[in-house]
């Protein structure tokens, strides 16, 4: 359910819009569009609403035209292989615009020596978003997240890479045989892996399925067994296999 979105956008009637690369058709499942007189009519833009983070109340306004062309960005469907890291980006404008907004609101602008601090923000942000449970047929971009409300195991973690990265906090994806996480390299200790000196502390993005019940994971603190913990996408690379430190 698209949550953010003005509610009677729900009650439209839907025009999918289909993806027209070489891929397999992947529509937007979401409504974007409605007819009119002089054919489709889009809508200006997506609202972005988090009622309460932390107590405070947030709008963010992206474009359909942005959404519509990430939605049409060509990806290679999983097959065991997908390079999830592809689909971060920290350098995306609207990305910025709510994590300069985000720091501004919460820290004054000032990042140095609150990372720990920004980077649990972060994840509480994620957890105001819906768990979305479908087939990995395709990984969502950071904006497809943001503008359906809704993402599963790998498009959450993508979405906080981004988030993470854009005020220069690593990240990394964390895999389980049958889940993903988002790994963070921040001061303090908790469950997760070392990599080059530094150890990158689960966090867990998934478990919220109504905006008005998040859950409220730390970060370094996960329910889920470890045992199998690997970096499976990085900067660095993809498949990097450590002894999970937990």
């Amino acid at each position: 359910m698209l949550w953010g979105i003005v509610k009677n956008l729900l009650e439209r009637k839907e025009i999918p819009i289909e993806d027209r690369t070489n891929r397999p058709k992947v529509v937007v499942d979401r409504v974007i569009a409605r007819k009119g007189k002089g054919g489709l009519k889009y809508l200006s833009e997506f609202n972005v609403y988090i009622p309460s983070l932390r107590g405070e109340e947030l709008m963010f306004a992206i474009p359909s035209t942005t959404y519509i062309a990430y939605k049409a960005k060509p990806r290679k469907l999983h097959n065991g292989d997908c390079n999830y890291w592809n689909f971060v980006t920290p350098k995306d404008r609207y990305i910025d615009e709510i994590m300069t907004e985000l720091m501004q609101t919460y820290f004054d602008g000032k990042i140095s020596g609150n990372e720990k601090e920004a980077a649990q923000l972060v994840l509480d942000f994620l957890h105001q978003i819906p768990y979305e449970d479908r087939d990995l047929l395709y990984v969502k971009y950071p904006i497809e997240t943001l503008c359906e409300f809704g993402g599963n195991c790998v498009d959450l973690p993508v979405l906080g890479a981004s988030m993470l990265a854009n005020i220069g906090i690593e990240t990394c994806i964390l895999g389980l045989r049958d889940h993903a996480l988002l790994g963070i390299a921040v001061p303090g200790e908790g469950s997760g892996v070392r990599y080059k000196g530094r150890l990158y502390q689960v966090g867990e993005t998934t478990g919220t399925f109504m905006p008005s019940k998040p859950v409220d994971d730390r970060i370094g603190e996960t329910e889920e067994d470890l045992s199998t913990l690997e970096i499976i996408d990085s900067k660095y690379g993809r498949k990097i296999i450590k002894e999970p430190d937990h």
